[in-house]
C-alpha cells in the first residue's frame, strides 16, 4: 500500500518514463532475492511489445527493441494463455531459441548469464493484455515471493493504464497522427525556444517551407488511402536526409517545414535540392494495384533565413510560401511527366 501510494504522488508530478522506471524498480526493490527487470507495454496497432524502463541493464540497448508476441516468455512457457505468470529457468538460451540475431545481442548481456530465474507477469486490463513486468534473480524465487510480486503486479495496474493514457495524450499534443513528425502546435513551441537562443546566443537557421505537389491528384484519381500513403512516403524519406538537431513538422494537408540547425540559405538550398532529386528516382510503390505501380512523389520549396530576414514566423512563412510558389510554378512547368497519371 505504501509502495502503490508513493506511484500515485509520482504520477501526479512526474512524467510517464518516470512512472514506467519507478513501477519497476519498486518491483525490484520489493523482495531481496530481486537484482534486475524489465517492464513491456503492448502497442495495439503495431502488434507488438516495447520496453519501457529496465533495471539493472543499458536501456540504449533495448529502447528500439520490439518484441513479438510470440517471443515473450509467457507465450513460449505458459499452459493458460497471458492468464499466468510464469518462471523462466534458462532466459539466455530462450532468448537464442526465439529472437533474432539482433534481439539477441541486445538482450544476452554478462548478466543474463548469472540469472537462474526470471518471473514474467502478464498485465491485463478488462481481460486485454497490456504489458509484462520480468523480474530477474540470482537465486530462487518461492511460492510467497512469486505471490508477492503477482499481488503487487496486479495492484499497479490502474497506474500503469494510465501512464500509457497520458502518454498517447502527450503524444497525440505533439505529433501528426499520420506522418508521426511533429504538429504545428508544438512546433510553434519548438520554434519559440529557437528564437530565444537566436536573442541570446550567436544562433541562426533556414526555415523551408514544403508543399507536397498534386496531393489533390492523388486523393482524385487514386482515393485518399493513396494520397495518405504519399504524404507518409514524402515524410519518411525526407527524415533520412535530416539531422538530430534539425526540426521536421507537418503544418496541415500537404504542408511542412523544416528548420536546419545552424544553416545558411545556401546549403540549405543544396540539401533540399538533393533531397528533392534523390525522391523523384524514389516513388512511391504500390504492391497491390498494378495499374498504379510507381508514383512520382515531388514536393515545391521555398527558403527564409532568421534572423536576418525575420524572426517572427508569420513573416518567415509568407516570405518562403511565396518563393515556394515561384518554384512550384516553374518545377511543374519544368516537369510534366511527375504529375500522377502523366508518367
Amino acid at each position: 500500500m505504501k509502495i502503490t501510494h508513493k506511484i500515485n504522488n509520482a504520477f501526479i508530478e512526474n512524467d510517464t518514463y518516470d512512472i514506467y522506471q519507478l513501477i519497476l524498480d519498486k518491483a525490484i526493490n520489493l523482495l531481496p532475492i530481486c537484482n534486475y527487470g524489465s517492464l513491456l507495454i503492448y502497442d495495439e496497432d503495431q502488434y507488438h511489445f516495447t520496453f519501457k524502463a529496465v533495471n539493472g541493464y543499458d536501456y540504449s540497448q533495448f529502447k528500439d527493441l520490439t518484441i513479438d508476441l510470440k517471443q515473450t516468455f509467457i507465450y513460449q512457457k505458459s499452459e493458460n494463455g497471458f492468464n499466468d505468470s510464469v518462471i523462466v529457468k534458462d532466459i539466455y538460451n530462450h532468448n537464442k531459441k526465439y529472437m533474432t540475431e539482433k534481439e539477441t545481442k541486445a538482450l544476452n548481456t554478462n548478466m543474463t548469464k548469472d540469472i537462474k530465474e526470471t518471473l514474467s507477469i502478464p498485465i491485463k486490463v478488462k481481460e486485454k493484455i497490456f504489458g509484462i513486468l520480468n523480474i530477474d534473480t540470482k537465486e530462487l524465487f518461492s511460492p510467497e515471493d512469486i505471490e508477492i510480486l503477482n499481488y503487487y503486479a496486479d495492484s499497479i495496474v490502474s497506474n500503469i493504464y494510465n501512464s500509457q493514457l497520458l502518454e498517447k495524450t502527450i503524444y497525440l499534443s505533439r505529433y501528426d497522427k499520420l506522418t508521426n513528425i511533429y504538429n504545428r502546435n508544438f512546433f510553434e513551441e519548438i520554434l519559440n525556444d529557437i528564437i530565444e537562443k537566436v536573442i541570446q546566443n550567436n544562433y541562426y537557421f533556414a526555415f523551408v517551407l514544403l508543399d507536397m505537389n498534386y496531393l489533390k491528384e492523388f486523393n482524385d484519381n487514386y482515393g485518399h488511402k493513396i494520397g495518405d500513403d504519399a504524404l507518409i512516403h514524402l515524410t519518411e524519406f525526407i527524415k533520412k536526409f535530416l539531422t538530430k538537431k534539425d526540426v521536421f513538422a507537418r503544418l496541415g494537408g500537404d504542408e511542412f517545414v523544416i528548420i536546419f540547425d545552424k544553416t545558411d540559405a545556401n546549403t540549405a538550398e543544396q540539401k533540399i535540392k538533393h533531397t528533392l532529386n534523390k525522391l523523384i528516382n524514389n516513388p512511391l510503390i504500390i504492391n497491390n494495384r498494378s495499374d498504379l505501380d510507381h508514383l512520382p512523389v515531388t514536393f515545391s520549396y521555398g527558403i527564409a533565413t532568421a534572423p536576418n530576414e525575420s524572426l517572427v514566423l508569420d513573416i518567415l512563412l509568407k516570405l518562403s510560401d511565396h518563393r515556394m510558389y515561384e518554384f512550384k510554378k516553374e518545377f511543374k512547368e519544368k516537369h510534366p511527366e511527375l504529375k500522377p497519371g502523366n508518367n
